[in-house]
């Protein structure tokens, strides 16, 4: 009766560093005889840790449309935003990012995902309420149209999405909108709604 021993050399020990989680070991091994006549081998195990720090990309959709000028809407919205956008690039979050889609009649103001907080909150400073009704005011599938151009533009698309929708008004567009979310939903891991104030006579 013969018997093979071996003998295994691991170059690299893994680290599980960090609180975000899962991370995944990666293990690879190469085999060579070491002592042949005598039915030894050396395996080398190579072991890695595979960090699956994946953070989430969100977009905020927000409604700069004229009625947000009424009971210090605007004003509540925008702190908002700024303060979901404050969590969620803090430090603890490092692997986020924010997009902001700003919508009435258009979505001028609006901007592509950002990881860096400073980065992020400049932009939600800089847009500005609209000052003037017209026949779009409050155009649900221009500003889901502008989220979808969004979520299509990054280049890993595994990150896990998720949309915020504020508004304070009913739709005024030329279609529902309806094609757009559920375009959105199909990618989206959560989608949720804020009205603020929602009525039928919060029009623009």
């Amino acid at each position: 009766e013969t018997s093979s021993y071996f003998y295994i050399t691991v170059i690299e020990k893994p680290q599980l560093t960090g609180i975000n989680q899962p991370n995944q070991m990666l293990f690879t091994k190469d085999a060579e005889w070491f002592k042949y006549n005598e039915g030894i081998a050396k395996i080398t195990l190579n072991a890695k840790n595979i960090e699956e720090i994946q953070g989430s990309d969100v977009i905020i959709i927000m409604d700069k449309s004229s009625s947000m000028r009424e009971k210090s809407r605007w004003t509540t919205q925008k702190t908002a935003v700024t303060n979901i956008t404050t969590d969620l690039l803090d430090s603890a979050n490092k692997n986020n990012r924010v997009a902001v889609v700003a919508f009435a009649g258009d979505v001028g103001g609006s901007f592509n995902f950002k990881a860096n907080q400073q980065d992020a909150i400049n932009k939600i400073t800089a847009i500005s309420l609209k000052t003037n009704n017209n026949a779009n005011g409050t155009n649900y599938s221009l500003a889901l149209q502008q989220a979808i151009n969004f979520a299509n533009s990054r280049e890993n698309s595994n990150r896990p999405l998720h949309v915020i929708f504020m508004t304070d008004g009913e739709y005024t567009g030329k279609n529902s909108g309806q094609a757009q979310y559920q375009a959105l939903n199909r990618v989206a891991v959560t989608m949720k709604a804020m009205g603020i104030e929602l009525n039928k006579a919060g029009r623009d």
